[in-house]
């Protein structure tokens, strides 16, 4: 169970501190004397956690103190909840606040200044999904795009020729552009299938090693 100073609003929560740090809320702490800092249930628990504190040597410039680094805690948690956005691939559900994946990817793109990690298991319609970038790529020298993807192999044909058909259908279906971005791949994902096959199946996107995109 939260501490019931955690349970009151940052507004009331920075009157308080005010108030305790100005003198004009001090010990003994009741209800009546927290009545603009909550509701009922909430005032009697902040006065009695308040009384606690005071039995235990704490004066009210102290109690101050200690609710000021509460709020900076709760300040920096919205702040990390803020920089992370859902985001979905699918039907939406009444009421999400997701956004569409490729959406956001192709904005991710548009953002970029220096460099592109993608890390992903397949690839759909790039040549409009990569437009940005590849047209940056031509644009700029130094801007890079590394690609980390699976390349499936064909157990009729070797691996060798898996690879050829892959850059050829990589070249023709999602990368025009005549820079081309590094690919890597695990060569054991061309290896035969069954209960040791391996799948590159990480799927992300780093932008400027500052923005990142996890699926």
């Amino acid at each position: 169970m939260s501490h019931p100073l955690r349970r009151l609003k940052k507004n009331a929560l920075r009157a308080m501190a005010a108030a305790l740090r100005d003198g004009s809320l001090g010990p003994p702490y009741s209800a009546m004397k927290l009545s603009s800092y909550g509701s009922g249930d909430e005032r009697t628990a902040a006065a009695e956690a308040l009384q606690a504190l005071d039995a235990r040597g704490a004066r009210p410039e102290a109690i101050g103190a200690l609710i000021d680094i509460l709020l900076e805690e709760r300040e920096a948690t919205e702040q990390a909840i803020d920089s992370v956005e859902l985001v979905w691939t699918g039907l939406e559900e009444v009421g999400s606040a997701s956004r569409d994946t490729v959406v956001v990817v192709r904005e991710l793109f548009a953002k970029a200044q220096r460099d592109v990690l993608i890390a992903t298991f397949t690839i759909w319609g790039g040549k409009e999904l990569f437009k940005a970038l590849g047209e940056r790529c031509q644009a700029d020298p130094d801007f890079n795009v590394r690609m980390f993807v699976h390349v499936k192999g064909d157990p009729a044909v070797s691996e060798a020729e898996s690879l050829r058909r892959f850059a050829e259908a990589f070249e023709k279906y999602h990368w025009p552009w005549e820079r081309k971005p590094e690919v890597f791949y695990d060569p054991r994902t061309l290896g035969p299938a069954g209960k040791d096959a391996v799948s590159m199946h990480a799927k992300c996107i780093v932008i400027d090693d500052e923005l990142a995109f996890i699926t």
